[in-house]
Formats: structure tokens, sequence, C-alpha cells
């Protein structure tokens, strides 16, 4: 009589596997999705930064800074926007002016909004001022990394 070979797993075996590739997921997702996050913050800041050279390019040239609109069309080179195209943005850029006075000078607050069903729990908007100050302070995820 010949002996039969089993091929194949058992029901065990499938369920130990099942079992480490959910325990594997359940400590990685949420350690890749932090890291999506703080990629996309620093993408933000990129543009505020950007933003803000352009701000003061402008200001030498026309002695006086420019209001930008989130969801408005920006003047040719700049983009208030933060993705690769506007309809995949995660964050929108708007300027605000104050004007000038006889004591105070012009001034402008950049603003990056969470836009287009992106969160940001942590941070929220993040704004830059023409005096160089950043909100939000804390924590310091939001500026730092």
């Amino acid at each position: 009589m010949k002996k039969r070979l089993h091929k194949g797993f058992t029901l065990i075996e499938l369920l130990v596997v099942v079992t480490v590739i959910s325990i594997l997921a359940a400590i990685a997702l949420p350690s890749y999705n932090a890291y999506v996050l703080r990629g996309k913050r620093a993408s933000a800041r990129t543009a505020i930064q950007n933003m803000a050279q352009m701000q003061e390019r402008y200001f030498t040239q026309n002695n006086g800074y420019l209001a930008v609109v989130a969801g408005s069309t920006p003047p040719q080179g700049w983009v208030n926007y933060v993705g690769d195209t506007y309809a995949s943005r995660f964050y929108d850029l708007s300027v605000g002016i104050t004007a000038g006075t006889a004591t105070l000078a012009p001034a402008y607050t950049i603003t990056a909004a969470p836009a287009n069903g992106f969160a940001d729990s942590l941070c929220g908007s993040l704004t830059l001022t023409s005096a160089g100050l950043q909100a939000p302070t804390s924590p310091s995820d939001c500026w730092q990394r």
C-alpha cells in the first residue's frame, strides 16, 4: 500500500500566518501614516519658505507685499497650494497683508491650511510671518522636522 502525501497547509498553520501578518500590520500602518504625515508637513514648510522668498522679491520690486488668496490664480511663477497638482493638493497657501503705517512697516502672514480632505490633527494650519514668527510652536514636530 502506498502512503499518501498531504500537500498544502493545515488550518492551524494558516491561522498562525494570518495572526503574524495582522500583528505586523497593526504595528507598521500607524508608523507609515505618521511618516507620510511628516512628509506632507515638511512639504508645507518648504512651500511656506518659498512663498516668503517670493514675497521678499516682490517687495524689493514693488515696495509692498502681495496678498494671495487660497484657491485663486496666483501670479506667474507663484504656487498657492502644496501637492503635485491642484486637484491632489493637501495644503492651501494664502498670504494676508498688513499695510504699513508711519511707524510700522508692511507685513505679511503666510498660512498653509490643510485642504482637499487632508487633515493634520497634530499641527493644523502652519503660519509664518514676515518677522519670522512660526505657529504653532508646539509640538516641535510642526516646524522642526
